[in-house]
């Protein structure tokens, strides 16, 4: 049973991932009914940095432009960033050409962040992607409605697309009241990470180093776990139980989707690990140790610290 159930998810996982090259974060704007109550109870004080764009600070880049700092932006980290209004020349999933423009505060407060967030990640790190680009605007629309984030890949570029407005600028408290686990893509800086996260998990899979070891990540489901139709089930709870972080196997609901939300999720958490209790389950452990492992095995990691920031969050 656990075997058949391996392979049917495994090519499930592949026609899926081949189809589609790309993917969006976990909220298609999910209505109230949909969409579980989030309270800020963890069990370790938040890693919480609070930022310009959610308090009231001193602009740390003084009389820049918001074009010169794009530009500083994309200097130091070999990106390409876009803005919502902008006409571009590549072809992608949502129409990069029809996103709105952004009010020029809204902006500038985009690109601190963005900035900040990616500080976060070891040098070079994103010239060994292939033609990366972030990709800011307020709202964006897929076939599968308007969503918070989505990565497009898989066509000679790599494209992240982060929904901008003043709510998701708010440092929230991403998870947990101790009884249900929620969705993450809540705010600006996990939606950014979940989708590099995406990015990530491809360059170790299937279509990039396949060095991701799935047979060890099957195992490390429960035996008798089939992804859900439906994330909020009362029935998927139980693998996210709050008296028992033995028998935790997903570091949140949306993680149950499919590997590649399994995958963007738990790395996407990584990035700030005290606010998420599942963490001190052996499961989790296990599974971001694996992840861990397939991202030095897929990226040229001569220049990288002997601990990343995501490894942070290994026990």
């Amino acid at each position: 049973m656990k075997k058949s159930l391996a392979a049917l998810s495994v090519l499930l996982y592949i026609s899926v991932f081949l189809f589609v090259g790309c993917d969006v974060s976990p909220g298609v704007s999910p209505t109230a009914d949909e969409s579980p109550s989030v309270s800020a109870q963890v069990t370790e004080p938040p890693d919480v940095t609070v930022s310009p764009a959610s308090k009231e600070e001193s602009d740390p880049y003084g009389d820049m432009t918001n074009e010169e700092i794009r530009n500083r932006i994309e200097n130091r980290y070999g990106i390409t960033v876009i803005w919502g209004g902008e006409e571009v020349s590549v072809e992608a999933g949502p129409p990069w050409d029809e996103l709105p423009c952004l009010a020029p505060g809204l902006l500038r407060k985009s690109l601190i962040i963005l900035d900040e967030q990616l500080a976060l990640y070891p040098e070079g790190f994103f010239n060994q992607m292939t033609k990366p680009y972030f990709i800011l605007a307020e709202w964006i629309r897929t076939t599968d409605g308007t969503v918070q984030g989505y990565a497009d890949y898989g066509k000679g570029y790599t494209a992240i697309f982060v929904t901008t407005t003043e709510d998701m600028l708010e440092v929230l408290d991403w998870y947990g009241d101790g009884d249900i686990v929620a969705e993450a893509a809540i705010d600006f800086q996990s939606t950014l990470h979940h989708e590099i996260g995406h990015t990530i998990f491809r360059m170790t899979g299937f279509d990039g180093a396949n060095v991701f070891d799935f047979d060890k990540y099957f195992e490390l489901l429960p035996d008798d776990f089939i992804p859900p139709a439906n994330i909020y089930d009362d029935e998927y709870r139980k693998y996210i139980p709050a008296d028992d972080v033995e028998q935790v196997y997903f570091c949140s609901l949306y993680a149950m989707s499919n590997p590649m939300e399994f995958m963007a999720e738990l790395f996407c958490l990584s990035m700030k690990p005290s606010l998420n209790w599942t963490f001190a389950s052996p499961n989790v452990q296990a599974q971001l140790g694996l992840f861990c492992k397939a991202i030095r095995d897929a990226y040229d990691t001569d220049n990288w610290p002997e601990q990343t920031y995501w490894e942070r969050a290994l026990r």
